[in-house]
């Protein structure tokens, strides 16, 4: 896993965050990003998973300096809000999650490529919910089919510009690189949250204000 920056301040005039590390200017890590985030809504049942819908949201940097991604969080879920029974809770949810980001890297917007219907029943329940705050924005990254956007996946890995952080995504991806044909992202949640952040980022780039 990435560690954690220990501070970030938020460049309202830039659009970007300085991410701290160990306290330390000269830290690696250290320096000027870009945040946005990527989300698969949980609606079709993962291979394995038991008919258990599963979603993956992420949240990349981009590094203004070296022009490399970094997946700094990332998180599978399957609701909104916790769900708790007989006092236990059952499934966590995304919301603290959601939080996280916006209070450690200020990051605001998650991009998402879902039918409509699926979209605005999860929006509904972001809006909805009193333990996320502030609300996140999700952005459309519209796209004809899944080939035509995971060249921009493998290119940034084989090109070494992409630093995956978890389990989950590296195991999905070599998945995903060893299926026969043409590949269904819905069957990779963590590599479709990632795929639609690295795309919209790609598409729509930060650029330096005039």
């Amino acid at each position: 896993m990435i560690t954690p920056p220990t501070q970030s301040t938020y460049q309202s005039d830039r659009k970007t965050t300085i991410l701290r590390f160990e306290n330390d200017d000269s830290h690696p890590m250290t320096g000027e990003y870009y945040c946005r985030g990527g989300i698969c809504w949980p609606v079709v049942p993962r291979t394995g998973a038991g008919g258990i819908a599963i979603g993956h949201a992420v949240m990349v940097g981009f590094n203004l300096q070296t022009k490399c991604y970094t997946v700094f969080e990332d998180v599978e879920f399957r609701c909104i809000d916790p769900i708790l029974e007989n006092g236990r809770m059952t499934f966590e949810g995304i919301a603290n999650w959601l939080n996280n980001c916006w209070a450690r890297y200020f990051c605001h917007y998650f991009y998402y490529n879902a039918p409509e219907l699926v979209h605005r029943t999860y929006l509904m329940q972001v809006l909805r919910s009193e333990m996320v705050s502030p609300k996140p924005a999700f952005i459309e990254i519209p796209w004809q089919s899944d080939d035509q956007v995971l060249p921009v996946f493998w290119s940034l890995i084989n090109t070494k510009r992409l630093k995956q952080s978890s389990a989950a995504i590296k195991d999905q991806a070599r998945q995903c690189q060893g299926a026969l044909g043409s590949v269904e992202l819905a069957l990779y949640p963590a590599v479709y949250a990632l795929t639609c952040a690295l795309v919209a980022m790609e598409r729509w780039p930060w650029r330096e204000r005039i």
